[in-house]
């Protein structure tokens, strides 16, 4: 689990490198501008890692299911987690590869030729990919950046109680998993009106992360750097919003982002309870997201 944590840590950072140097090299050298569009192409190399990303999700929940088997040792509602992430990641995977139609080639139906908007054989696109990436948005600002973040900053206040009283906070996210998700909301189409929601959920995001890294009593530098990080790639982003689309482009690294904080956020709450004996719990400082 500990060697899964570092990987995945190591790949967001890496890919978050790698996506200011191709954001910069389409936008500024004349022989490349479309590198990003060939990037995040349609059964690209991006969506085809999001793919083995989410296999590993599924494979590292199971693996946490069959260790607590053997010696219970997860928080409550934990089982119950790791078993939706392993059904969910799985059925993620296979919609991406539209169910062995993009390995296999055969031919979609006439249900998904008429009603699917790639004519594919999958079901998240029987719907406009507003709709779906408005809910996963949404459900990651909640509860993968607002709430943590509000937890942090007021330790005594209702929501914190509440949280605490029904042990939700052993499944808060840690502080570097929070900087994943905020790097994967600055991979957006700015200056369009339809986003423009996106872009102050954004605003307020670091804004809030910000305040969080002043309050939090054992803020690191490294903490620190790593929200600076993420505000250079924002700017970054936005001034060179004009090689983005509304459609597709950055919008598949950013789902390749998100798994990749999915599966950061599994190890949060899996390592301390396999190396802790039952019954205990996390540190109030690593729920704080001290620990990395």
């Amino acid at each position: 689990m500990e060697l899964i944590r570092r990987t995945t840590w190591a790949l967001s950072a890496a890919l978050s490198i790698a996506t200011v140097m191709v954001v910069l090299i389409t936008a500024h050298a004349p022989r490349q501008e479309g590198l990003l569009r060939d990037l995040t192409r349609e059964n690209g190399v991006v969506e085809w890692a999001s793919v083995v990303i989410l296999v590993v999700i599924a494979l590292v929940a199971g693996r946490a299911l069959l260790l607590d088997r053997k010696q219970p040792a997860l928080p409550a509602g934990g089982r119950g987690i790791l078993i939706a992430l392993v059904f969910l990641a799985t059925l993620a995977a296979l919609e991406e590869i539209s169910w062995g139609q993009q390995v296999f080639g055969f031919r979609s139906n006439k249900f998904f030729l008429d009603h699917n908007l790639q004519r594919e054989t999958n079901l998240h696109n029987l719907m406009p990919a507003s709709i779906s990436s408005s809910a996963i948005n949404t459900v990651i600002y909640v509860f993968f950046l607002w709430i943590p973040c509000g937890f942090r900053m007021a330790p005594n206040s209702r929501l914190a109680i509440g949280i605490r009283s029904r042990e939700w906070d052993n499944f808060l996210p840690s502080l570097n998993t929070i900087l994943i998700f905020a790097f994967g909301s600055t991979l957006q189409a700015y200056f369009l009106l339809p986003t423009w929601s996106d872009t102050l959920a954004l605003l307020v995001t670091l804004a809030l992360l910000g305040r969080t890294l002043l309050v939090q009593p054992a803020t690191r530098s490294n903490d620190w750097a790593h929200w600076a990080w993420v505000v250079f790639c924002a700017a970054t982003f936005a001034i060179h919003h004009d090689i983005f689309r509304f459609a597709n482009m950055q919008y598949e690294i950013r789902e390749l982002v998100v798994v990749l904080g999915c599966l950061h956020w599994i190890t949060d709450w899996t390592i301390p309870a396999i190396q802790q004996p039952k019954g205990s719990t996390r540190e109030s400082a690593a729920k704080q997201g001290i620990a990395a």
